[in-house]
């Protein structure tokens, strides 16, 4: 069984010896005793780590066309990004200007996703079955949901870097920005109250410009530009996506993405758990964060990188615990989608960490923190509406 665990920077003793992480404390798994195919588009703290995922090369493509590795019922395509491009009116991709790419595409190459209805949540007998889950991943339900693009790549440190160039310029996100495909911008986008979480948040990592404990962020470019940023908060997530012209994927999409869609995979790269090629492990090194798709062997089957192991990734819902117990009869869009507070504030992550051990790298793993916490283990990954 998963033990309930926690780790926080604040009140937590913990010391950097050599690069590794000594704490008296472990991950955890939140409230669960007390509640019970693919298109390239250029252009509270805590503590925590990065990794896995990978550029596959000569890969075969199934419904679509690959390049750079195996993609399945997607188009799949890549490039250097050296700018921003415009989609309908808006910039995306403009964290990559001028960046190195990642392997043979640009850093900002995203995947569409094909609409589909899957298995959401973890099952007694099938693919995804494990002694390893807790209860809210159950029941197991059909989740349908529209097709949507996800960033192939975790943000890196570079990306994060020219946001950070913005956001010290005077840049903010405006009311609405970032909504979920089919809601208002009221609803689900980003709220004038979000600001004033931002600038508070501007006298922490990273938005202060400072160096934390375990952090991949430098002060000036160095070579971790391409390690994937860390110690990063929800509200801090959300708003580099937005500044991407794009948005904090759903808890529904995330699985989604990482259990394969229909074939309900166990872990993003198939049913065995990790011999260490797919995914790093139970390490509180930081030098264990590793390029993002540095593990070819861990890829998803819409060619994503690092879903699993590398940093846990923020998703835009908010924590429920029971919300599978309602949900039991299927969901569909925005009924998917947890959109109000039911929980303190708490916001879902998904994917593990190198820190985790294997149970944590399953596709139907649930984790949750409060928005503020701005753990080592905890970065971003983007999606975007399909018009």
């Amino acid at each position: 069984m998963i033990l309930s665990q926690r780790a926080w920077v604040g009140g937590l003793a913990l010391a950097a010896l050599n690069g590794c992480l000594v704490s008296n404390d472990f991950e955890r798994v939140p409230h669960r005793a007390a509640s019970a195919g693919a298109t390239s588009h250029s252009g509270g703290t805590a503590t925590g780590g990065v990794s896995t995922g990978g550029v596959s090369t000569g890969g075969v493509s199934t419904g679509g066309v690959s390049t750079g590795g195996t993609a399945t019922g997607g188009v799949s395509t890549g490039g250097t990004a050296t700018g921003g491009t415009a989609t309908g009116g808006t910039a995306t991709n403009l964290s990559c200007a001028g960046l190195a790419s990642c392997g043979t595409e640009s850093c900002c190459a995203a995947r569409l996703l094909p609409a589909g209805t899957f298995p959401r949540g973890r099952s007694n007998s099938g693919n995804d079955a494990s002694v390893d889950g807790a209860s809210d991943e159950q029941p197991e339900h059909a989740a349908t949901l529209s097709a949507f693009e996800l960033d192939a790549y975790e943000v890196t440190v570079g990306r994060f870097r020219n946001f950070m160039t913005a956001y010290r310029a005077g840049w903010r996100p405006t009311a609405g920005d970032g909504a979920l495909q089919g809601s208002t911008g009221a609803a689900s986008g980003w709220a004038p109250a979000f600001t004033a979480n931002l600038a508070t948040g501007a006298t922490r990592f990273p938005t202060s410009g400072a160096v934390a404990a375990l952090s991949t962020w430098t002060p000036s470019p160095s070579g971790s530009e391409s390690l994937p940023i860390n110690h990063v908060d929800w509200y801090q997530a959300l708003a580099f996506c937005i500044y991407d012209g794009k948005r904090l994927p759903t808890e529904t999409e995330s699985e989604y993405a990482a259990a394969g869609g229909s074939e309900n995979r166990l872990y993003p790269w198939g049913s065995g758990a990790s011999d260490g090629s797919q995914a790093t492990s139970g390490c509180w090194k930081l030098d264990c964060l590793t390029p993002v798709g540095a593990h070819s062997a861990g890829t998803g089957k819409y060619l994503t990188y690092d879903l699993a192991s590398s940093v846990y990734e923020w998703v835009f819902d908010f924590s429920n615990p029971s919300q599978y117990v309602t949900l039991a009869a299927g969901c569909s869009g925005l009924s998917c989608v947890q959109l109000s507070d039911v929980s303190g504030g708490k916001r879902r992550l998904r994917g593990g960490a190198v820190s985790s051990n294997t149970a944590y790298f399953r596709a139907a793993f649930r984790f949750d923190d409060s928005p503020y916490a701005s753990d080592w283990r905890y970065g971003i990954r983007c999606a975007r509406n399909v018009p």
